[in-house]
């Protein structure tokens, strides 16, 4: 493994042969991008020998060797092509979050030589170049980080889905912890949890938890459950919902107490209308208007859904008046007949 700016790196020996896979597999990657992009233009060379050689400078392939030994540990196979891409994969994307930083923290040198933002300021003075050196150098620093993260895009086209899902949470979460950090700095920040959470996700889950996931995810040997940060939108929180129909139910939508059958619990289609009783039947056919009636001092509403919603008192029972315009035909003939009768 090639390590010019940081030859005290200390890497273990059984794992140095992944890492010189890993570098060759970029190495070709880079290669073929330089021989197409050049015959479109000479000057589009110069970013991508710049990152040719910011990967080859050197690094402890850290992020790598936790996937693989993850890999492996779940029972992968060591010449698994998806396991190299996936750790070339991650070694870019650490490129580009180094490019990334040296131009947000102003640092001049990473890995022993002059930061990839300074080094084109410089040349921009060198040459007389048009407008502010130092804008111009950190915009090729970050162009150059993004070739490298599109090129680790490229590397995972081929990976299985959980894979992918881990190493979108990957990325979001250095971005995570990059903007507390930013944030943090700029307040002037004293504050311990605030440290604590940015090592957590800018350093702990980014360089050892993602890439074991990674490597696991790889072989097919995820435990779902403790993947995702993500609360309480999580894809768990999802699965769990899955599984419980009727909490997932009730959490989203609430139903009024009077469309509910107490008994049942079941649904019940609420009605525009009152039911009607047999009283209310027989005056049915009424027009929906107010008559006096001669019994009663009130007025009483001849609608029939009224009429069966009101309160009676037991001793004055609601009856239909022969004499009330209101009465149908056939109620007046059986009045009359009873009348016969009695007679």
């Amino acid at each position: 493994m090639h390590q010019s700016g940081r030859p005290d790196a200390g890497f273990p020996s059984s794992l140095v042969p992944v890492a010189a896979r890993i570098e060759e597999r970029i190495r070709d990657l880079l290669d073929g991008e330089l021989a197409r992009w050049r015959a479109v233009d000479p000057a589009l060379a110069e970013p991508l020998t710049t990152l040719r050689a910011f990967v080859d400078a050197g690094g402890k392939r850290l992020r790598p060797a936790f996937c693989h030994c993850a890999f492996i540990g779940a029972g992968g196979d060591p010449q698994d092509k998806a396991a190299i891409d996936a750790g070339a994969a991650l070694e870019l994307v650490h490129t580009f979050a180094l490019l990334h930083d040296d131009v947000m923290d102003g640092s001049d040198r990473r890995r022993g030589v002059d930061a990839v933002h300074h080094d084109f300021a410089l040349r921009h003075e060198r040459h007389g170049g048009r407008g502010e050196a130092r804008r111009y150098g950190e915009g090729i620093a970050i162009l150059v980080g993004d070739f490298a993260f599109v090129y680790a895009d490229q590397l995972m086209r081929d990976a299985p889905g959980a894979a992918l899902d881990i190493f979108d949470e990957l990325r979001i979460e250095l971005c995570v912890g990059q903007s507390l950090d930013l944030m943090g700095t700029a307040a002037a920040s004293t504050d311990a949890e605030l440290a604590h959470r940015i090592a957590r996700f800018k350093s702990g889950k980014y360089t050892v938890e993602r890439p074991l996931h990674l490597g696991a995810a790889l072989a097919g040997r995820l435990d779902a459950r403790s993947v995702t940060s993500r609360q309480p939108e999580s894809r768990w929180a999802t699965t769990c919902a899955k599984e419980n129909p009727r909490r997932s139910l009730r959490s989203r939508r609430r139903v009024p107490r009077q469309q509910i059958n107490k008994r049942s619990r079941a649904w019940v289609r609420p009605t525009s209308r009152p039911r009607m009783s047999k009283q209310s039947k027989t005056c049915s056919s009424a027009p929906a208007r107010a008559t006096k009636s001669s019994s009663t001092s009130h007025t009483s509403y001849a609608t029939p859904a009224l009429r069966s919603r009101r309160r009676r008192s037991p001793t004055k029972p609601a009856t239909c008046s022969i004499n009330s315009p209101s009465t149908s035909r056939g109620a007046i003939d059986d009045r009359t007949r009873n009348l016969g009768r009695r007679a």
